[in-house]
């Protein structure tokens, strides 16, 4: 057969850890052929990998694009403080501007965040987009156009939720193909002065309306879940029990969870809940750079990664919101997240690392339910070829992405896009 391009002699990062010196022939976006040795000879394109890593494109299933980049000389110290405070910039940079030009204003920089994605090997991203009162549905119209204009160099998915008055604006977004997940933030109440965290009823009732819009519009769920300080995490129970009861096993993926690891948890509580995550098959997305900026000093600030993993729930690093309101640091890039993540958590062996890698690839991947996702066979051609000659080595030095491919074609090499 005649190979597009081969990838020779590389390390490759599979779910269950690396597979030693193969070669990877690609033909048509699609990866043909792993085996010890292909005929190179006709090749269009030979990388030779000889000591480095092959792993799939990195998918970072949790961002605000509509917001990255926005950071002003306030810094918000705490989720409600940036919550409100977003809000009131927002409304205030955007007052009387038309639709197109706000559309035309958040093109510009979420093109720079796809761009950033795209050079530290992001394949796909699933971004939660903003509608509300301010831009109604601008977010949505801006990222879809850059969605379409980058469509060979990356996967985007977009999460939306419902504002109450608004539903038909939603809906026609919905009939546009705008959004592909369903979010919510139950745990929050907007009201006409200020964001609130629901500790009452109400925030399973939210939940319950979301569960019903996604029956309804047969969209799975994405959702922001009991992101706070206090050890009350019954939303995230309630979610994964209603979850299992639904048989939605894969269709929910909930986000932060810092409260299971707030002073005054109950161990067995804790031990309770993340039981029922693993039962139903709910996936969770820890966001630990933005966790660790919000929450109070004398914690750590995320969710129990450790736990969650060792009961065998599928765990993703993701960037979440990056130099805005809510946190002004971070690069989109995955394997800086990763060892982050890693570090804070004392997750410094060989295997454990290997497990980090899944975190950042095959995890987020099945959140994102992304089809013909790996390094097998029939596999989407999207990898990266990293400077280095084992996983765990690659995170701890940061190895250089020496190569990004998406579809089969070179996207990005020496972090620069190509």
């Amino acid at each position: 057969m005649k190979y597009d391009v081969v990838i020779a002699n590389g390390t490759l990062f599979l779910s269950y850890g690396e597979m030693g010196k193969r070669d990877i022939g690609v033909k048509d976006g699609r990866i043909v052929a792993v085996e010890d040795r292909l005929e190179k000879s006709d090749a269009d394109i030979v990388i030779n990998a000889s000591d480095k890593v092959v792993v799939p494109g990195f998918v970072d299933s949790h961002i605000h694009m509509d917001k990255a980049f926005s950071a002003d000389a306030d810094c918000c110290c705490g989720l409600l403080d940036a919550c409100n405070h977003s809000k009131q910039e927002l409304t205030a940079y955007y007052q009387g501007w038309s639709s197109e030009d706000i559309i035309s204003d958040m093109m510009e920089n979420i093109e720079k965040v796809v761009q950033q994605c795209i050079v530290n090997g992001t394949s796909a991203v699933r971004t939660n987009v903003a509608v509300n009162p301010v831009v109604r549905t601008a977010g949505l119209q801006a990222v879809n156009r850059i969605r379409e204009k980058y469509k060979e160099k990356i996967d985007i998915l977009v999460t939306a939720d419902c504002p109450t008055g608004m539903e038909k604006e939603w809906e026609d977004a919905l009939r546009h193909g705008w959004i592909d997940f369903i979010g919510g933030y139950p745990n929050l109440k907007e009201d006409a002065r200020t964001h609130r965290i629901c500790y009452d009823d109400r925030k399973l009732r939210n939940a319950e309306y979301i569960f019903a819009l996604s029956e309804k519009y047969k969209l799975p769920v994405d959702l922001h879940c009991d992101e706070s300080d206090e050890p009350d995490f019954t939303l995230f129970r309630y979610i994964c029990e209603q979850t299992w009861r639904r048989q939605m096993e894969g269709e929910v993926t909930v986000s932060h969870i810092t409260a299971l690891g707030a002073r005054g948890a109950e161990e067995e509580a804790v031990a309770d809940a993340i039981a029922w995550c693993a039962k139903a098959g709910v996936h969770v997305t820890t966001l630990t750079g933005q966790n660790l900026f919000l929450m109070p000093e004398d914690r750590r600030g995320t969710t129990r990664v450790k736990q969650l993993r060792d009961a065998g729930v599928r765990v993703a690093i993701a960037s979440d919101n990056v130099r805005d309101a809510f946190c002004p640091f971070g690069n989109y890039d995955l394997m800086e997240e990763a060892l982050l993540t890693a570090q804070v958590h004392k997750l410094g062996t060989d295997r454990e690392l290997l497990d980090i890698m899944n975190m950042i690839t095959y995890f987020p991947a099945a959140s994102c339910k992304l089809e013909a996702y790996g390094l097998l066979p029939g596999c989407a051609a999207n990898l990266v070829i990293l400077d280095a000659d084992y996983v765990p080595e690659a995170l701890r030095s940061q190895a250089k992405k020496s190569y990004v491919m998406h579809l089969g074609k070179i996207v990005a090499k020496n972090g620069k896009i190509v």
